[in-house]
């Protein structure tokens, strides 16, 4: 190794040249410098490690706290929100819904109602002029009016139901009757012009007998009992006029007027 000041060869160990008096500043070796290259190599790869665990440790509470305290701390007001519109949502879900909300079919014919709930019960206020099964299946028996109600828990829904006679049959059965349009269509003078008291009478028990009524006159019983559409299921003093229709109600009071004349 030679003096970097005037090139004189120092030995091994000096500090000071011997020439010229300077001071030897030390050199490692090639050894020493891979040495030294390594140790700090290795006190840099340390710190990542370290680095790196810091932060998951921090990672890892950060996320430990936000789950335990600040999730679960909801302001109560949005507590309270969220279960309402989860009630709501069950309200609207469980409300009863039918259609159609008028039905009208023939006599003979059959028709589904379309309901939202399974757990339902369906009751035909007129079994003589519609029946309904526990499926929803309404079938016209007779012309007439009638209600079908859905009952679901302690929702009640009901359906109004028209049957009519179709065409064929209604031509067939007209010379039946003595009114026979008096369950669908208000009558006129016209209608009872011509009309003697005891037609009048027996056009009056035609609206109750379309219902099923039995009769305490037996020669009005009787009567009934000759005509095809006749059904006699109610005895006289059970019958609720209640399932007459509006026209039907109005027709009897009109020919009794008549009948009093």
């Amino acid at each position: 190794m030679k003096c970097k000041n005037c090139g004189h060869e120092i030995q091994q160990g000096d500090l000071f040249c011997e020439n010229c008096g300077a001071k030897i500043e030390p050199e490692l070796t090639r050894s020493g410098k891979n040495a030294q290259n390594k140790q700090s190599k290795g006190i840099d790869v340390k710190i990542i490690i370290i680095a790196v665990i810091a932060l998951l440790v921090i990672g890892g509470g950060g996320f430990f706290i936000y789950q335990n305290f600040i999730a679960n701390d909801k302001p109560e007001y949005i507590a309270q929100e969220s279960e309402e519109d989860s009630k709501d949502s069950d309200s609207k879900s469980s409300k009863l819904k039918v259609s159609p909300d008028e039905l009208e079919i023939e006599v003979g014919e059959n028709q589904f109602l379309d309901c939202n709930q399974d757990d339902v019960t369906y009751k035909s206020k007129d079994r003589n002029i519609a029946t309904v099964s526990d499926s929803g299946r309404v079938k016209g028996i007779k012309a007439g009016e009638t209600e079908v109600t859905v009952t679901y828990g302690d929702q009640k829904v009901t359906c109004k139901v028209v049957v009519k006679e179709d065409a064929t049959a209604a031509l067939q059965n007209s010379e039946d009757y003595v009114f026979p349009n008096s369950n669908t269509q208000l009558l006129t003078e016209a209608d009872l012009q011509g009309k003697t008291a005891e037609q009048l009478r027996i056009g009056r028990n035609e609206i109750y007998a379309r219902h099923g009524r039995k009769f305490n006159d037996e020669a009005l019983q009787n009567y009934f009992n000759s005509k095809s559409w006749y059904s006699g299921t109610v005895e006289a003093d059970a019958f609720d006029e209640g399932v007459l229709n509006e026209i039907e109600k109005k027709n009897a009071d009109f020919i009794t007027s008549h009948e009093n004349r």
